[in-house]
């Protein structure tokens, strides 16, 4: 009887020991992900602090020239009227990106139309100083206060869906949504960045963030994004 009690003490401490084990890795794996949460959501918001520095500079940026926003996009020979290099002087010189971008690149992309005869609501246009007629540079007052400025992006001048090569003609996410061009993930935004959320900075000089859900919905219809193809 006693080798028997010996015995099952042995086992029981063996089936013990595997418990604690478990539940002490269970339990590292928790805070692990806890961890990686809080760290997630700690880029997430100090990116929206990062956009709203953008939409002051944009707004000091509008306050020193006349009302006008920069441009999305000028000949090589004028790249310093781009807006990702017009508004380093507010932003303290230094072109400031997502802490959650990875790999490395802009970070940002603006709400740019390519055409001067379209879509007059986006921020950006093309702006060339040789051929003012055929250029357009938009008002910071004008814009509705909604209206998104710049936002998380692999591409520095495209967020709206009206760019060419920015079409949505692939479901990327397969839920029967037509959210990506070409062989760019996610139309060249990149709402996977904060774990399934879009972050970006309106007119209104608000940062905000939108699931991935809403920002496809946003593709199509009136809101956060505007559209030529479907809202004018």
């Amino acid at each position: 009887m006693k080798k028997a009690d010996a015995s099952f003490r042995k086992t029981f401490t063996l089936v013990e020991l595997f418990v604690v084990t478990a539940v002490s890795t269970l339990g590292l794996a928790m805070l692990v992900t806890a961890s990686e949460g809080a760290q997630a959501d700690a880029r997430s918001v100090s990116c929206r602090n990062i956009l709203k520095r953008y939409g002051e500079a944009f707004a000091s940026y509008a306050g020193n020239y006349n009302d006008y926003l920069p441009a999305g996009f000028t000949p090589n020979s004028s790249r310093t009227m781009r807006w990702e290099n017009a508004i380093l002087n507010d932003l303290g010189s230094k072109f400031v990106r997502c802490p959650a971008n990875t790999p490395p690149s802009t970070g940002y992309g603006a709400n740019y139309c390519y055409s001067v005869t379209r879509n007059a609501k986006l921020p950006f246009h093309f702006f060339d100083p040789d051929a003012p007629e055929k250029s357009k540079l938009s008002k910071y007052s004008k814009q509705l206060p909604q209206i998104v400025l710049i936002g998380d992006g692999t591409y520095y001048i495209c967020v709206s869906p009206i760019q060419p090569g920015c079409w949505p003609v692939r479901d990327v996410s397969c839920d029967g949504i037509e959210d990506s061009a070409r062989d760019a993930d996610y139309n060249y935004y990149d709402p996977q960045r904060h774990d399934g959320f879009w972050n970006y900075v309106s007119a209104d000089g608000s940062a905000r963030s939108i699931s991935f859900a809403e920002w496809q919905d946003n593709l199509t219809s009136s809101g956060i994004f505007y559209n030529t193809k479907y809202n004018f």
